[in-house]
């Protein structure tokens, strides 16, 4: 489809009657004005037939070649799964709690020096460093229906694409799940509740990746590319079909630690037919109550740069997830508008 359509707009009969056109009606400075509009118009309408034609594409290419751009591969024996999730959750409490064992008798000493130093009445409760209570703490604002995280609390919503590669500095604090799969720290609590809810739903979820260090996402790419340089395609052809799928080293979400693919036990496939499981419909309609939104939907292949992924999840906090799934948007619609407001305040 998307090549018959490339074809037509390269016609000459079609180039020739655009041409006479425009000359039987203008002449001198008007007809190269309206020559221009005409180029960037077939220009724009070209780019919407790629983006919007690019599964239908893929489809041809695939019969004709025997090549498609999402023949991952799953190891199922490295996946994590709610259990796992538990154990390691159950850890840290318990090392957690060895080390506030400690602190609550040299807190409760210092509480004690506090209340005498400064003249307090006996009975009442002064912590030592004066800190707020959690539920004092401000966790972000909500502002004109966008959520604004709190200083500190950015990492949520870091946008890494194509266009936005991982900052330099960015250097998570990573749990390792099973041995095999690591995650950002802070999303295994949101994580492990999403996996129990979904059990009790009578749904079960696997994550059979997360983070990547940025050699072994340069190793998939490379794999991906050498895949379909070896079936014929040119090295530049394979970069960009390749791309659609395997994401460029350095602009890979899986690299910060937050996002994940996930499957279920009885379709561990990473295609678009996991959409019509039970564990991708769950997710599509509960994953925001814990934080994670479907990082790229159908529909928005042309602001996304990645085809529809239903397994591919990311973490960006209960409040903006909420937002971004009630609006529809992708998270670069939700960043841009961010900064729209923040440009315009």
């Amino acid at each position: 489809m998307i090549f018959f359509l490339l074809s037509v707009w390269q016609e000459e009969s079609v180039v020739q009657m655009l041409w006479e056109k425009v000359h039987s009606s203008l002449t001198g400075m008007e007809q190269m004005i309206e020559i221009v509009l005409m180029i960037k118009k077939i220009a724009y309408l070209t780019a919407v037939i790629l983006i919007t034609a690019l599964p239908a594409a893929e489809a041809v290419y695939a019969a004709d070649t025997g090549i498609t751009v999402n023949n991952y591969i799953t190891e199922p024996e490295k996946a994590f799964t709610a259990q796992d999730l538990r154990l390691i959750l159950d850890r840290s409490l318990s090392v957690n709690e060895t080390e506030n064992a400690g602190k609550e008798d040299s807190s409760e000493k210092n509480g004690k020096e506090v209340e005498k130093k400064e003249g307090y009445p006996e009975g009442d409760t002064v912590s030592g460093d004066g800190a707020d209570t959690e539920d004092e703490k401000n966790e972000g604002s909500e502002e004109n229906g966008l959520f604004i995280p709190e200083e500190g609390d950015e990492w949520m919503l870091l946008l890494v694409n194509k266009q936005n590669p991982i900052p330099d500095d960015y250097a998570p604090e990573l749990t390792d799940v099973n041995g095999s799969i690591k995650i950002r720290s802070e999303i295994a609590l949101p994580l492990s509740e999403m996996f129990d809810d979904a059990e009790k739903d009578g749904v079960s979820l696997m994550v059979c990746s997360a983070y990547r260090s940025h050699e072994h996402q340069r190793e998939l790419f490379d794999r991906k590319i050498r895949n379909y340089t070896g079936r014929g395609l040119s090295y530049l052809d394979a970069f960009r079909i390749g791309s659609y799928s395997v994401i460029i080293p350095g602009t890979s979400e899986h690299e910060l630690g937050m996002a994940l693919d996930i499957v279920t036990p009885g379709y561990m496939n990473l295609n678009e037919g996991f959409a019509d499981t039970a564990a991708g419909k769950w997710l599509k309609d509960n994953a925001y109550k814990y934080g994670f939104i479907l990082r790229y939907p159908k529909g928005k292949e042309y602001i996304t740069g990645i085809i529809f992924e239903p397994w591919h999840y990311r973490y960006v906090g209960k409040e903006a997830a909420k937002l971004i799934t009630q609006k529809d948007l992708t998270l670069e619609e939700y960043i841009e508008e961010m900064e729209y407001r923040y440009d315009n305040e």
